[in-house]
């Protein structure tokens, strides 16, 4: 899937109660909440679509301890599982992107603490938070952090899916009370 298609199709299926319902896009800075299934009130996820070099370095360097800057806030919030889920609909999902991030893990650059220290302090806190991901690449350390990525992310999907199907539920109770 590619980003036209969704621009395309404004129709959408929800990840939890399967509801098909038209949203179409939405700007994050005109609406920062994105549009939620009116069966259920589940966000919007969108899933395959390609997770280009500057976004899985974000997430990197977010992983790495870096600091967060406006766009992850308005993406995610604090916690880089929320800004795994906007990738994801399912685990599946949540492993074929973690699968990608360890692929961009392996095409860090190799660190060089002899680099001159830019000027901008968000740069060089950037800059940090990369040499220490490089380290925590070269010594194996990374696998198990990714794996608590993966963990973290899957048990606060299963929460979601819980969640939101129970107020399914409930709304679908509702209906059905006031039809009878």
């Amino acid at each position: 899937m590619q980003l036209e298609d969704l621009v395309a199709d404004p129709w959408h299926t929800c990840h939890v109660c399967q509801t098909r319902y038209c949203a179409p896009q939405y700007h994050n800075i005109l609406y920062p909440q994105p549009p939620c299934c009116p069966a259920c009130d589940a966000p919007m996820r969108r899933s395959g679509l390609p997770l280009d070099k500057y976004t899985a370095r974000r997430m990197l360097v977010r992983l790495a301890g870096a600091p967060l800057d406006d766009v992850d806030c308005q993406r995610g919030g604090a916690h880089l599982e929320f800004y795994v889920l906007q990738f994801a609909r399912s685990e599946t999902d949540i492993d074929a992107l973690l699968a990608a991030l360890r692929v961009a893990c392996a095409a860090l650059p190799e660190h060089r603490p002899e680099d001159e220290t830019p000027r901008d302090p968000e740069l060089a806190l950037r800059r940090t938070a990369l040499g220490r991901l490089r380290g925590q690449v070269d010594s194996g350390l990374i696998d198990v952090r990714l794996r608590g990525l993966h963990d973290a992310t899957v048990a606060l999907l299963r929460a979601e899916h819980e969640h939101h199907l129970h107020v399914h539920a409930q709304r679908a109770d509702r209906r059905m009370r006031t039809r009878g």
